[in-house]
């Protein structure tokens, strides 16, 4: 039996990208199909016509990319090695597995890629059942591994008021994680401290493949610029971004709002959808008219 290997890594939100954002035929979506998105999308093709042992390794700095890729049943080994922001040289690769590189072996050229798929144990399959709400509901996510795109809470709560007015549930998504490089761990808390009768606050409290399922099923997302609003644009989700009205300051280098798009192309393409609305934040006393993002946000549903 052939045993081969490919990786995915960055953050979390290049891991999520690299999943969904691949073959335009299936994905329909303005994101390159680079190298670990061709393979994603061919693994049950390969699986079935050469059966090889499959191994994911993972070199992202977020420790969540690995349970979101456990339930892929045709990826049989995962290895997390970390970031760093040297590229990795062909000894490293060596020192992480004895595994052959998947091109090495295969074309991916002579296989059929497949639609997307968000697997789940048939565990979390009940567990989904149970906290899936019957009526509309709105995901928010309101965290960002960079503190520069992480805006006051209480804005999001403001909205979560308005929603609940017109009868539309909040739920609010988020986990505290493993920050991972090759020199490094370091544990990222993320906690939402707010109640409301119509706030279900899973922050913590699920499994991160669960995430997808509740994004998919939702009326809209509201979020700062990171890894589920990615997802909510795939899906073309009604989308309420949530972006500073200033400079972005990421780890003490100061950026427009033109810059931070053009840094980040193609993972900003959303802010310009037909199904996006920004809404600018300078800080926690703004007055923001905010039935006009909740309204928006039920309109284009």
């Amino acid at each position: 039996m052939d045993k081969v290997y490919f990786t995915c890594g960055g953050g979390f939100g290049d891991c999520l990208m690299s999943y969904i954002g691949g073959d335009p035929e299936t994905s329909k979506v303005p994101i390159p199909d680079g190298f670990s998105a061709r393979w994603f999308r061919r693994l049950k093709d390969l699986k079935e016509k050469q059966n090889p042992k499959i191994q994911l390794i993972i070199t992202s700095h977020n420790s969540s990319a690995v349970d979101f890729f456990k339930p892929n049943p045709y990826i049989d080994d995962i290895k997390l090695v970390g970031w760093q922001i040297e590229p990795f040289t062909v000894e490293d690769r060596r020192k992480w597995t004895d595994y052959t590189p998947i091109n090495v072996k295969y074309n991916w050229q002579d296989l059929t890629p497949s639609p997307v798929e968000f697997y789940i144990t048939e565990e979390n399959k009940k567990i989904l059942e149970e906290i899936k709400p019957k009526q509309k509901y709105v995901v928010i996510h309101p965290f960002a591994r960079k503190s520069g795109r992480e805006l006051p809470f209480n804005h999001y709560f403001e909205m979560i008021k308005r929603l609940s007015e017109k009868g539309v549930k909040s739920i609010v998504i988020g986990a505290t994680y493993t920050l991972t490089t090759t020199k490094e761990k370091k544990v990222i808390e993320e906690a939402f401290p707010y109640e409301h009768k119509d706030l279900i606050n899973l922050v913590n409290k699920i499994d991160i493949t669960l995430i997808p399922h509740l994004i998919l099923g939702a009326t809209g997302f509201i979020g700062t610029h990171s890894c589920w609003i990615l997802l909510a644009w795939w899906a073309k989700k009604s989308t309420i971004s949530m972006f500073p009205d200033k400079k972005v300051n990421i780890e003490g280098v100061d950026m427009s709002w033109e810059q931070w798009k053009r840094k980040m192309d193609p993972y900003t393409w959303g802010f310009d959808a037909p199904f996006n609305k920004i809404c600018w934040v300078r800080d926690e006393k703004q007055a923001i008219d905010y039935n006009i993002y909740v309204n928006f946000l039920i309109k284009n549903a």
